[in-house]
């Protein structure tokens, strides 16, 4: 099993989960990414920053939202439905 000096992370591995967000560090997004690739974690939660950069083959892809905030706006504001492709098309699904 891969090591993360993050136990938080490490902790959920063993379980076959993962998780991957902007607030992590780039060392630990690669790593949980190759783990999912590989087949040693089978769910991976993420936040859009996994979705709209990196190809990743997925069973099933769940979107619980499709709002985003929006700084300039201060209001959270729908991506769109090509935003939502882009991620479909990331995880490899139609």
């Amino acid at each position: 099993m891969a090591q993360s000096r993050n136990n938080q992370i490490k902790d959920i591995f063993e379980y076959g989960f993962g998780v991957h967000h902007a607030g992590m560090l780039r060392k630990d997004r690669t790593l949980v990414e190759g783990m999912f690739r590989e087949g040693q974690i089978n769910v991976l939660c993420s936040t859009s920053t996994l979705a709209w950069g990196v190809n990743l083959p997925a069973y099933a892809v769940i979107i619980k939202g499709t709002k985003v905030y929006d700084s300039q706006a201060g209001a959270y504001k729908d991506i769109g439905v090509f935003d939502v492709q882009q991620i479909f098309g990331r995880a490899g699904r139609p």
